[in-house]
């Protein structure tokens, strides 16, 4: 399965929780987005190859609480910074947190903050510390957490994220993604030429594990772009 969504194609709309005073952003890519206060039929299980992407948008000095999710993610800032916890974060910043792994908060700096949320499964939406922390108890997961900008060394169960800069025409071919439990690409700075067309900046694709390695091209001005791979398991 290979998945691909275009920034073209997507809408930006106001977060449910936004206010004229907190005014936030989400822009939709796969899977059903609660921020933005789309209802779904869906329930997948929670463990199953289940792709879900999004764009948050948040203003200044308007920070999130500490929460976890029940799904592995990865997290990409495309614009501003701030911090993450304690790990200060800016453009090209990577994190990821394994599901049942407290994080947070996220801290918008001064010029707000926007990232990337990338999933491989569902997720029925953030838990908040210490309100959930029983859930914890119950998930009994090994907390899990990494930072890079952009890269994240490559860990033995496929854990890893992958910074490439494509000149105009340059074909390259990514990691093998049997190796891990699915991958996002994601569009940093210019275009990025695939097999279902040319992909602007903050354009995405899902390639899931039984793939082979997903193959791409710069577009005519080259690109940035980033590989996400989740762990096995």
């Amino acid at each position: 399965m290979i998945l691909t969504k275009s920034s073209r194609d997507v809408e930006r709309v106001p977060h449910r929780a936004s206010t004229p005073e907190r005014e936030t952003w989400v822009t939709s890519y796969f899977g059903p987005s609660r921020g933005a206060g789309a209802a779904t039929s869906e329930t997948p299980p929670l463990g199953v190859l289940y792709p879900v992407a999004y764009l948050i948008e948040s203003p200044p000095l308007s920070p999130s609480e500490p929460h976890f999710h029940q799904a592995h993610q990865f997290q990409v800032v495309v614009g501003g910074g701030g911090a993450i916890g304690k790990h200060p974060v800016a453009n090209f910043s990577v994190h990821y947190a394994s599901a049942y792994t407290p994080y947070g908060p996220i801290s918008p700096g001064t010029g707000g903050i926007a990232y990337m949320t990338m999933r491989n499964g569902f997720d029925p939406g953030a838990m908040r510390m210490p309100q959930e922390r029983e859930l914890l108890r119950r998930g009994n997961r090994k907390p899990r957490m990494a930072f890079g900008a952009p890269e994240i060394a490559p860990e033995a169960d496929g854990l890893g994220a992958w910074h490439y800069r494509v000149a105009a025409g340059e074909r390259i071919a990514g990691p093998a993604p049997q190796q891990g439990g699915g991958q996002f690409w994601l569009v940093m700075d210019g275009e990025l030429a695939t097999g279902a067309g040319t992909l602007p900046r903050l354009s995405c694709v899902f390639v899931s594990p039984d793939e082979a390695p997903f193959a791409c091209a710069g577009g005519p001005a080259g690109c940035d772009v980033l590989a996400l791979q989740f762990p096995n398991g």
